[in-house]
């Protein structure tokens, strides 16, 4: 996350908007579009597949530029972001994500499974069978934290060591979130940048914390040799992206097998097949990360035509328009800067989706979506917010004949 914004800041925030615009919503109304938008499948692995003609420079740039007075109070928290993973390129960007890599293979994702569905059975077995609730929390944030926390090392003490509940960790990324990729004011960009540097102090304690246990990813990394400043960065980067996109993840996956605008019901998530055919169908058109930035450098091209030096790229990783079968991976990204949990992403929301049929059938309620959520709609992170959820007793199982 580069603290230095770019050119054509935005005065007007737009955190959020009506499910309808988010489509064509990549910058205010009345403000010109300074990106190059690249839509088709192949196109965008073109671009990803070529980091030196196509440059990661931007990636966590902050869309914005961010006014003296935000800078002030960046440097009072000695808030500072270097490039480390996917900002970062050469043998740096190769010494951290080969670390970062044995954290997160499959196998050891794989055994979080259980820890990911008794989490999500105990909250949903505190729920009542009817009435409303809220998912929000309980469910997703909560989950979430716990496994990101427990695949680097950590655990909830740890975070709550350095003062940061679950709570506070959903309201502290979304604050860094509508800071990066959001277009707020001048006023509003210098009380989230209090936010954020409270936040990047907080972290930093807790990488400091735990410079004693080897099994813990930032220790690793600092015993590698990695400065502490890079280290702290990537942990701001990826508790971000661990917990809170996933819990997004999540959000929209259950607002599209509540509405059915997948073909793919709730009710038919009791097969964990079709679970994952919902999450994969959400990632490839309605993902919480439906796009990612890149920047020309001297030598693009795209499809045989030169890119000017410069040229900001919007790379629409998720979206109906040109989705073709099984594109659902590039909600991920492609090539050197593919994200590491990816894997962790789709199994741990498909678990969490599955295990919510499940308990609906086995309780007889049926779920319905009570509000048309308005949308946290930022240039690259969408999610419903809130999802208010009516519970009512069903005659018989879901998915069951008498």
């Amino acid at each position: 996350m580069n603290t230095h914004g770019s050119p054509g800041g935005c005065p007007v925030s737009h955190l959020h908007v009506e499910r309808s615009t988010l489509s064509e919503s990549f910058v205010p109304v009345g403000q010109s579009d300074p990106y190059l938008h690249v839509r088709e499948v192949h196109q965008i692995k073109e671009v990803l597949s070529d980091p030196e003609a196509f440059l990661p420079d931007n990636a966590l740039r902050a869309v914005t530029s961010f006014e003296p007075a935000t800078l002030r109070v960046l440097a009072r928290y000695g808030f500072a972001l270097p490039e480390v993973l996917a900002s970062a390129t050469g043998q740096l960007h190769r010494d951290v994500r080969a670390e970062v890599a044995r954290f997160f293979t499959p196998p050891k994702v794989r055994r979080q499974e259980d820890l990911v569905r008794t989490l999500t059975r105990n909250f949903l077995d505190t729920a009542p069978r009817t009435g409303t609730f809220d998912p929000d929390l309980p469910v997703f944030h909560t989950v979430t934290v716990a496994l990101m926390a427990c695949l680097t090392g950590l655990d909830r003490a740890d975070f709550l060591a350095v003062g940061l509940t679950e709570e506070e960790l959903a309201q502290a990324s979304l604050d860094s979130l509508e800071l990066f990729w959001g277009w707020p004011d001048p006023q509003r960009q210098e009380e989230l940048a209090h936010r954020a540097g409270r936040f990047y102090r907080r972290l930093r304690q807790l990488v400091e914390n735990a410079a004693d246990n080897p099994d813990v990813l930032y220790t690793r990394l600092l015993r590698r040799g990695i400065d502490k400043r890079r280290v702290i960065s990537l942990a701001y980067f990826l508790v971000i992206a661990g917990q809170f996109t996933t819990a997004l993840l999540q959000k929209n996956v259950l607002y599209s097998v509540l509405t059915g605008s997948h073909g793919i019901d709730l009710a038919d998530c009791v097969d964990s097949e079709q679970a994952n055919s919902a999450v994969r169908a959400v990632l490839a058109t309605d993902s919480s990360v439906p796009t990612w930035r890149r920047i020309a450098g001297a030598n693009a091209s795209l499809g045989g035509e030169p890119v000017a030096p410069g040229t900001e790229i919007l790379l629409e990783l998720s979206t109906r328009r040109g989705c073709e079968q099984g594109s659902f991976s590039l909600a991920f990204g492609w090539g050197i800067h593919r994200c590491l949990g990816a894997y962790l992403a789709e199994s741990e929301t498909t678990w969490v989706i599955h295990e919510i049929a499940l308990w609906a059938r086995e309780n007889r309620v049926n779920l319905r979506l009570e509000n048309e959520p308005r949308w946290i709609d930022l240039l690259s992170y969408r999610a419903p917010e809130p999802l208010r959820i009516g519970l009512y007793p069903s005659p018989q199982p879901v998915n069951e004949t008498p």
